[in-house]
């Protein structure tokens, strides 16, 4: 059963009454370590009482912790082969060096970690001051009325949507506007380069250090990221407290979204069929708790889950904030009575849900990995946006054995094709030859491993004019933007330096059910890789260097067809240089400067340095740490 949080971060932003912040004449950060440290107590006594809105606003602190296995969410390049990739996970951490987190996380860590309460350094609070002078009432999309002195924004915004639900057009433009206005301005960050390097403090909590960059972050207009910051934890806040509910009532899920939760459940509960004695021999060296019976909760307690949060209901309609989303009844109606679905999982965000073991309908398909890519099916008026990620799930389904379709659609080996708009100057400065501003054009996705290294530098960027029609895309002449040249593409072998090899939708299908949810372990304990299948365990992060990053971007639309990223990446500040931790110099201390200089070929003055608590290069850094994981003897 699927669950969803109402407007979640209009929800999180009412109940941390943030517009009181927002409207404020100034804000202070007093401390507040002895009462934080007391609330964080009773909460781990008494977890229910996340369910007081009326203590939601207490939440509204940041905190100095030194983690010890403490669970958090945590950026880390959790894939080796992809050092530059940090993704978020939320995970147990543990980190000699002190970390700043938000109010919401840190109870979220006790609700999902038995009660255990984070050591806590010092705490600050962020108190409003006074108000703002020249606050007036304003008229949303000139209808809706709303006076920022009376009214918390966020509040009316959901309250209104929910008056005028009647009136799609005017609940979908406030819907807009209460979905743009929660989150995104208080961390919009702008990329600008500059001609000349540009000397830039970096500042991450207790570090901080300086460097030059020709590519700097400019703030937006409303940039305040201690609020965004709360904000997003108390979304994950929510999601604990929903989690919690489930793992206490004896039930787990099958993936969990930014706002949303799908809970394994049936009409009396109890547990799933889990794996055969086939399904173990049809993957090479699996292990029978990957196909271990999960856990099924009766749809009557998801359902009693569900109502739990109509006590933190902050609007003056009733009901709960978590709710069961349509598609979990027949025909989507929620008049009518639930429905069993069946759901597939690859990864985060990548999933479906669907009618019959064999795949009767699919009735929810995430197009997250593929929504870059264009649709190759022949639209139809009556057809929803949704057409390719349900026909392109549906090939999955039947890859993966499980649909029982045996016909393949002829759009799989089509040159697997990107739209690009044409809207900033970096793409049409690119593209100024072959398009006019404010243009599509279309971009094959060209293979990787077809290059060898120095060529790689120089890998085609393909063009061609903008087409619907998908029977055109193999046949049409394309243009190398980095030559001008024009070309031919295959999704073959190539035969003529002129015909250039690009991914089809089948080399795409295939690489998609192989993408490893590697921010947990799997059933085994150990990390997930392409064929690990079953119920997933958090995985135990030790933090050691830290890295220090901006806002995720993603360069492909802002800078045109370069790379042919779908993921977003994050900008990283360092200074080059790093200083050992704690744990490390203790080890340190128990060898000679001349030991350790002999084995690792580093200077005595550098050791020094080291052991001083100075910053030395990374490199050098790394030569004393592997010295110190092969555990020589210690000197006389």
């Amino acid at each position: 059963m699927r669950l969803d949080f109402v407007s979640q971060y209009c929800t999180v932003n009412t109940l941390l009454r943030n517009w009181e912040v927002l409207i404020a004449a100034s804000v202070e950060f007093p401390d507040a370590t002895q009462n934080v440290r007391q609330l964080l107590n009773s909460i781990a006594r008494r977890p229910d009482k996340c369910f007081d809105r009326e203590l939601w606003p207490e939440f509204r602190f940041f905190a100095l912790v030194r983690t010890d296995h403490d669970i958090f969410p945590v950026r880390a390049a959790y894939k080796d082969r992809e050092p530059d990739r940090l993704n978020i996970g939320l995970n147990y951490l543990s980190s000699e060096e002190p970390i700043w987190f938000a109010g919401p996380d840190i109870i979220a860590s006790i609700l999902l970690n038995n009660g255990k309460v984070p050591h806590i350094l010092k705490t600050i609070r962020i108190l409003p001051v006074g108000k703002q002078a020249g606050l007036r009432p304003v008229h949303l999309l000139g209808k809706i009325r709303i006076d920022p002195n009376v009214d918390d924004f966020y509040k009316h915004v959901v309250e209104q949507k929910e008056a005028n639900k009647a009136d799609p057009t005017l609940k979908k433009g406030l819907k807009c506007i209460g979905n743009a206005g929660a989150y995104g301005p208080l961390v919009e960050l702008n990329e600008q380069k500059e001609a000349e390097d540009v000397r830039l403090n970096v500042y991450s909590g207790e570090h901080y250090h300086q460097q030059t960059v020709r590519e700097r972050e400019v703030p937006g207009s409303f940039y305040f990221p201690p609020l965004a910051s709360l904000i997003t934890a108390g979304g994950r806040l929510l999601l604990a407290l929903a989690e919690k509910c489930v793992v206490d009532a004896g039930g787990t899920y099958l993936f969990c979204d930014t706002d949303s939760l799908c809970v394994v459940a049936d009409e009396k509960g109890g547990f799933s069929r889990g794996g055969t004695r086939a399904d173990l021999g049809y993957v090479e060296g699996g292990d029978t708790c990957e196909f271990a019976p999960a856990p099924c909760l009766a749809r009557e307690t998801v359902v009693e889950i569900s109502e739990r949060f109509a006590a933190l209901n902050p609007y003056s309609f009733g009901g709960t904030i978590l709710k069961v989303e349509d598609v979990n009844y027949i025909d989507g109606d929620p008049r009518k009575p639930f429905r069993d679905l069946y759901g597939y999982a690859i990864s985060a965000k990548r999933y479906c849900l669907f009618e019959g073991k064999n795949v009767r309908k699919i009735v929810d398909s995430k197009a997250h990995g593929i929504g870059y890519l264009m649709n190759p099916l022949q639209r139809k008026r009556d057809k929803d946006e949704d057409q390719f990620a349900v026909a392109f799930w549906q090939c999955v389904l039947q890859h993966e054995g499980i649909s029982l379709e045996h016909e393949e659609p002829e759009w799989l080996d089509l040159p697997a094709m990107m739209r690009i708009p044409v809207s900033s100057p970096a793409v049409l400065g690119r593209l100024k030859d072959f398009c006019k501003p404010y243009d599509f054009v279309l971009a094959p996705v060209v293979r990787d491993g077809d290059f060898n290294l120095d060529e790689e530098a120089k890998k085609p960027i393909l063009v061609t004019r903008f087409e619907k029609d998908s029977e055109d895309w193999a046949t049409a002449t394309y243009y190398n933007v980095r030559t001008g040249k024009p070309c031919r593409v295959t999704t073959g072998e190539s035969t003529s330096k002129r015909t250039i090899p690009v991914r089809s939708y089948r080399s795409v299908l295939n690489a998609y059910v192989n993408n490893a949810e590697s921010k947990f372990n799997g059933p085994d304990g150990n990390q997930c890789h392409p064929w690990t299948r079953g119920i997933l365990q958090r995985m135990h992060v030790v933090a050691r260097e830290h890295r220090y990053c901006g806002k995720e971007f993603k360069r492909k639309l802002k800078q045109g067809p370069v790379d042919h990223e779908v993921e977003f990446k994050c900008k990283v500040y360092e200074n080059g240089r790093v200083v050992a931790g704690p744990e490390t110099l203790r080890q340190l201390a128990s060898f000679s400067e001349r030991q350790i200089s002999k084995r690792t070929g580093v200077h005595r003055d550098t050791i020094r340095l080291i052991r001083h608590g100075k910053g030395v290069k990374r490199s050098t850094c790394a030569k004393v740490i592997d010295f110190l994981r092969e555990k020589p003897g210690p000197a006389a």
